[in-house]
């Protein structure tokens, strides 16, 4: 039984042939040495190498990487690199699954996270709830044309309703008013 901290293959009480390197160890003449902060086992010469790819915070050997900065939008490609992911492309880092993921509300055009919008798609009548940052389409009954989530800036006045500019809500034209298609009020 090999008791020597970081040995996978003792050869002695006091002499290792073979370190666990998955879990950060290198063989440094007969003992296994940790390596830490940043650095990664250079199998080939038993040393600690600093981690030198670009936005990697954990290494595996000089050039394969396996954890990426996320600080710095990166995510682990299949090549084993860091890639970035671009928030102007309205794509982001999904901190579960440490991947590039494109934003997930719906009707959204831009967004500021993975999960929050920023500008929805108001031409086809979306607009943004200030209270969770989300898409929903236009409800003010009998308008046509919102000005936002809950004010019409036009009425459905071929069924007889007129905006009201003080609510900014489409009101019926009760008689003995009616439905002025000039000037679109009652």
């Amino acid at each position: 039984m090999c008791n020597l901290v970081g040995c996978t293959n003792c050869i002695s009480s006091t002499i290792c042939a073979q370190c666990n390197t998955t879990a950060n160890y290198t063989l440094t003449g007969t003992t296994c040495l940790l390596c830490t902060g940043g650095t990664f086992p250079n199998v080939v010469n038993g040393t600690c190498d600093v981690c030198m790819l670009a936005n990697c915070t954990t290494c595996l050997s000089l050039t394969v990487c396996s954890i990426c900065s996320i600080n710095a939008s990166s995510y682990l490609n299949v090549n084993q690199t860091c890639s970035f992911c671009d928030p102007a492309q309205n794509t982001f880092i999904n901190a579960s699954s440490l991947t590039c993921d494109t934003c997930l509300p719906t009707n959204c055009i831009t967004c500021s996270s993975l999960t929050t919008c920023l500008i929805c798609n108001n031409s086809a009548a979306y607009f943004l709830n200030s209270t969770d940052n989300l898409c929903y389409p236009c409800a003010v009954p009998n308008c046509l044309t919102c000005a936002n989530l809950t004010t019409c800036a036009v009425c459905n006045t071929s069924a007889g309703y007129e905006l009201n500019l003080t609510t900014l809500q489409c009101q019926t034209c009760t008689p003995p008013r009616f439905m002025n298609f000039s000037s679109l009020f009652c």
